[in-house]
């Protein structure tokens, strides 16, 4: 239904403020207007013709497709995938995709951060109490520019996830040093726990100086490098300080 209360309307493609008489009607719009003004209409009708008057579309080439937003023929591959286009491909390139959504975040967050200065307090999500917005991190993402929990529950779910994510590794390194058995190499020990990753030519005080994350992410960065095995506690312990393990020993005895 058309909205008489309203005089002007901002045109979504030329940005322009104008009459609603220069709009055409629409049911299915808010305002019952259409979201692009007449002129913008007529000209993209033109240029559409003009692309597609050989009779054969262009971007209805193998492996091209015309972008909606700069109106050039590019490859499939420079377009994002999209289930929900009959090609599988979104209507804007990669390039104006990206500069659309950075567009759209800073007038989002532009629009956030006048609204996060009139709000005091907030209620977390997690443990339902209501704080002042001091005990919550910013978040322009969100509609009053603050964070969704508290300080408090954000600190314990990080640590959470933390570990989580930590044993995961842990267990993958673990299962690809070790062909799947997850068990000391020496002396077959199978406690998760009591696990760690050796290095085999007793150079990793010098290695794990050199790192600037943790072991099990360095391995796994780099696509498990040769040169380590799985060890329990005990027996790395030992082969470091003695520069064997006693195991060993008595397995060769």
């Amino acid at each position: 239904m058309t909205d008489r209360s309203i005089s002007e309307k901002t045109c979504s493609r030329c940005k322009s403020v104008k009459p609603v008489s220069e709009f055409h009607h629409n049911r299915t719009s808010g305002d019952g207007y259409s979201a692009q003004c007449k002129d913008c209409i007529k000209t993209y009708t033109i240029r559409y013709v003009e692309n597609n008057k050989s009779g054969a579309r262009r971007h209805d080439q193998p492996g091209q497709k015309l972008c909606h937003t700069c109106n050039t023929v590019k490859p499939t591959t420079g377009f994002c995938q999209n289930v929900w286009h009959k090609d599988g491909r979104s209507t804007r390139c990669k390039e104006c995709q990206s500069k659309y959504q950075r567009e759209q975040r800073k007038r989002y967050k532009a629009k956030n951060s006048l609204e996060a200065v009139c709000v005091r307090e907030k209620k977390c999500y997690v443990c339902k109490l209501i704080k002042s917005a001091d005990e919550f991190y910013p978040n322009l993402n969100k509609h009053d520019g603050l964070a969704s929990d508290c300080k408090s529950c954000a600190k314990v779910k990080k640590q959470k996830w933390g570990r989580t994510y930590s044993r995961k590794l842990k267990l993958k390194i673990m299962g690809h040093y070790s062909n799947g058995t997850n068990q000391c190499a020496c002396c077959g020990e199978t406690m998760i726990e009591f696990l760690t990753i050796d290095h085999v030519h007793n150079d990793g005080a010098q290695h794990r100086k050199s790192l600037t994350m943790t072991l099990y992410a360095w391995l796994e960065k780099n696509n498990f490098p040769l040169g380590f095995q799985v060890l329990c506690m005990n027996c790395n312990f030992v082969k470091g300080k003695f520069g064997g393990c006693p195991h060993a020993k008595l397995r060769v005895a």
